[in-house]
């Protein structure tokens, strides 16, 4: 059996050019011509763009053309936003400085800028009032007087209230707030005991003693409820000591301080302590009365006595 060859191109299994695998046939041909072509092209585009990439006129950089781009190093836009970070970055350094070098202040609340207000100041507390010579800032005038001639509605209402004048302190007391000797100095060091041992009554309030005299931080004294003054009976019960109204309705002086001691949270000095009791005796009208009512108990045997101050024509019992 024979095997047909072209004789065009001399290849068997065909006969004729025209036929598909004939490597003359025109349209094969042109199809060939034309992808080589196309290679050709395509290899010259890659060839042209690996050698003329993008170079920018302005920094120089490749990858962009425009000075406007976002990765050019002259961007306008760029520069200033660098510009502000360095600022910024200046300001910071400059305030831990600062904060270092700085001397340890309070701890009170900062303002926002370096700028320190001004503080408020009113001057001094020397405007007399012409009614009742109390002292006043001339800011505290009524509003249509004159700096000159100030009126005053805080103190007294420009004169309609009127006080009678305060009684001189006695002359003890006044001895001991001043001298400075040794037992005026213990005095004014211990002046809450003595004010305790002379007073008439206890202080009755239900006391939160979770906070009173807590160690380290300020002094707090709270209380919840009503705070009341308990006086207590007139005369100590049997086999009780006497304390506050009770002292002062016993018979001796001497009794009487003895007795005072013995209730004081510190030690006191007998010749301060005497002292301040005879001036009790002397100007306080509460001792004669504790005393005269004592004096009744005891000369009429009368076991149930009561006393009723008055104040305002309110009892207190």
């Amino acid at each position: 059996m024979s095997t047909s060859i072209c004789n065009s191109c001399g290849l068997p299994s065909h006969q004729r050019i025209s036929h598909r695998d004939c490597l003359n046939n025109p349209n094969r041909l042109a199809i060939g011509n034309h992808n080589e072509t196309e290679e050709r092209e395509f290899n010259f585009v890659q060839t042209s763009t690996a050698i003329s990439a993008p170079v920018c006129s302005s920094c120089g950089q490749e990858g962009h053309q425009r000075v406007t781009h976002q990765d050019c190093l002259n961007n306008p836009n760029r520069l200033a936003i660098r510009e502000r970070n360095e600022s910024d970055a200046r300001d910071l350094e400059l305030v831990h400085e600062s904060s270092e070098n700085a001397v340890p202040a309070h701890n009170v609340a900062r303002v926002s800028s370096n700028t320190i207000p001004q503080r408020h100041f009113l001057g001094s507390m020397d405007i007399e009032c012409t009614d009742c010579h109390a002292q006043l800032w001339v800011q505290e005038r009524v509003y249509s007087s004159s700096l000159r001639r100030p009126r005053f509605n805080l103190c007294c209402q420009q004169g309609s209230v009127q006080l009678p004048e305060l009684s001189p302190a006695p002359t003890e007391i006044i001895q001991r707030l001043h001298d400075t000797d040794p037992n005026s100095v213990h005095f004014r060091s211990n002046i809450r005991a003595y004010n305790n041992v002379l007073s008439f009554t206890s202080l009755g309030a239900n006391i939160d003693h979770t906070v009173a005299n807590a160690r380290g931080s300020a002094y707090n004294f709270r209380i919840q409820g009503s705070m009341y003054h308990s006086i207590g009976s007139l005369l100590p019960n049997e086999n009780e000591a006497p304390a506050f109204a009770q002292i002062y309705v016993l018979d001796t002086s001497s009794a009487e301080t003895a007795n005072r001691h013995a209730v004081a949270p510190v030690p006191l000095n007998d010749t301060i302590l005497q002292q301040l009791q005879n001036m009790m005796h002397r100007l306080n009208p509460f001792v004669t009365s504790f005393q005269s009512m004592a004096e009744v108990s005891r000369t009429h045997g009368i076991d149930n006595v009561r006393m009723v101050i008055r104040s305002e024509n309110t009892p207190d019992h």
